[in-house]
C-alpha cells in the first residue's frame, strides 16, 4: 500500500532523487534521533521477550524437577531439551541487546557532538 502523497520523503539513501540538501546538521539529528528512538523501541521489545523466556525456562525447570521426583525419564529428557532450546534463544536475544545497546550509544554519542556542534556554531554566530 502506497503512502499518502503528503507523507511522502523526497530525498533517498541511493542519491536518484535529484534533492540537494544543503542543511546537512538538523536532518542529520533528525535521522539519529530516529534511530535511537527505534532501537530504543526493539531493546525495549527484546528486554521482554527475555522476561518471557525467563518465565518459561522457570516453569520448564519446575516441570523436569517434578518428572524427575516421579521417575518419568521421557518427560525428562523432553523438558531437559525444551529448557535447553529456551536457554539458547534467550542467549540469542542477550546478544542482540548488547549489539543495539552498543549502537545506540554510539547513535547518542554523535547526537551529543551534532547538539555540541550546533550550540558551539550558534554561540559564536550571536557575538
Amino acid at each position: 500500500m502506497a503512502a499518502p502523497e503528503g507523507e511522502c520523503s523526497t530525498s533517498s539513501s541511493s542519491g536518484n532523487s535529484g534533492v540537494v540538501v544543503t542543511d546537512v546538521p538538523p536532518n542529520e539529528s533528525e535521522t539519529l534521533e530516529g534511530r535511537a528512538t527505534a532501537i530504543q523501541e526493539k531493546l525495549d521489545n527484546t528486554y521482554r521477550q527475555i522476561m518471557l523466556l525467563d518465565e518459561r525456562i522457570r516453569d520448564l525447570k519446575r516441570l523436569f524437577m517434578r518428572a524427575h521426583k516421579n521417575n518419568k525419564y521421557a518427560f525428562r529428557y523432553n523438558y531437559r531439551m525444551k529448557v535447553s532450546i529456551a536457554c539458547s534463544i534467550k542467549m540469542m536475544y542477550y546478544h542482540y541487546a548488547n549489539t543495539k545497546v552498543a549502537e545506540l550509544e554510539r547513535i547518542n554519542t554523535q547526537l551529543e557532538e551534532a547538539r555540541s556542534t550546533a550550540r558551539g556554531t550558534s554561540d559564536g554566530d550571536r557575538v
